[in-house]
């Protein structure tokens, strides 16, 4: 028995609709019923159902008995050739959740001889999450040989209290160095950017910790930053429409060449110094460019979208 969604059932979003499927086979077997239920993690046996199903025909239908919502096949049960069948229904997430969902899903295998005698009953458990936030990037990078830029993005949030970035020097032991808040309630792409200016040279490590106003949380993957080379080349970072060149040492005759998608060599720069060059994209035009820059031998690219 295997239930399969549109996406992975470990990152469904709020108040979202998605197509289900649930596929049971058995050789012995031509005749099936199901019912499937979806309830919180942790749920007694008086817990309401998280979310609603609904079915697209006739040989599937919903049902409610309290405060719970279940899909199952008619009465008449389904036929199956070559012994195998796939149900599809939706599922809608509620609008005011996050956190773990199970689906308890039951089939009831006949051999369709009017008798209850050969008949099985199987049952199977699927653990899925409802997730407050959508990460849609994850990054770190090294800025000079004491500072490190965390940057990150979503895709959607829902009921988020913010992001603690967190530090170590082995990935075993970690420490809070910031916090920033969340949107709350996002559908929209969201960028967010954190500077450690205490990072050291050596090799550090980071993690996002995103935290719900409920006390839900999520984390990212470790992010990795080598230790400092003086020879690095050089980082172009961009946030809110400024790109900054950064470079672990002081140089000079720095460029910075920008070019179109197609190749044309639009815009250059003749630069000096390290640490946080900025330059204002707000006087270019909206489109992709390709960002070159050359600083102490080393070369970097970069694609931006200026809107």
């Amino acid at each position: 028995m295997t239930l399969t969604s549109s996406v992975p059932l470990g990152s469904f979003l709020p108040n979202t609709t998605y197509t289900m499927n649930l596929t049971f086979a058995d050789p012995n077997s031509d005749k099936y019923g199901f019912q499937v239920l979806a309830l919180p993690g942790g749920a007694t046996s008086s817990s309401a159902s998280v979310g609603s199903f609904s079915a697209p025909n006739t040989s599937v239908q919903t049902q409610t008995a309290g405060s719970r919502n279940y899909v199952n096949t008619t009465a008449s049960g389904t036929t199956a050739t070559g012994n195998t069948k796939t149900w599809t229904f939706s599922w809608t997430t509620p609008t005011a959740f996050s956190g773990s969902v199970t689906f308890y899903a039951v089939v009831n295998s006949t051999d369709n001889n009017s008798s209850s005698s050969g008949d099985v009953v199987y049952a199977k458990t699927f653990s899925a999450n409802v997730l407050p936030v959508t990460w849609l990037t994850h990054s770190a990078q090294r800025i000079n040989r004491q500072a490190a830029e965390v940057s990150w993005s979503t895709a959607s949030e829902y009921n988020n209290r913010g992001f603690y970035i967190e530090k170590s020097s082995d990935a075993l032991t970690w420490m809070t160095v910031s916090f920033i808040s969340g949107k709350g309630q996002s559908k929209g792409i969201q960028y967010y950017t954190y500077t450690d200016n205490d990072a050291g040279d050596e090799h550090v490590y980071y993690r996002i910790k995103q935290v719900d106003f409920d006390g839900t949380h999520d984390y990212t993957p470790l992010l990795s930053i080598q230790a400092a080379d003086r020879t690095a080349a050089p980082v172009i970072s961009w946030t809110n429409g400024t790109l900054r060149i950064l470079n672990s040492v002081e140089s000079d005759n720095y460029e910075l060449i920008v070019y179109t998608l197609r190749g044309e060599r639009i815009r250059e720069y003749t630069l000096k110094g390290h640490n946080h060059i900025p330059i204002s994209t707000e006087e270019w035009q909206p489109g992709v460019y390709i960002v070159y820059v050359k600083g102490f031998g080393e070369a970097a690219y970069r694609k931006i979208c200026v809107n």
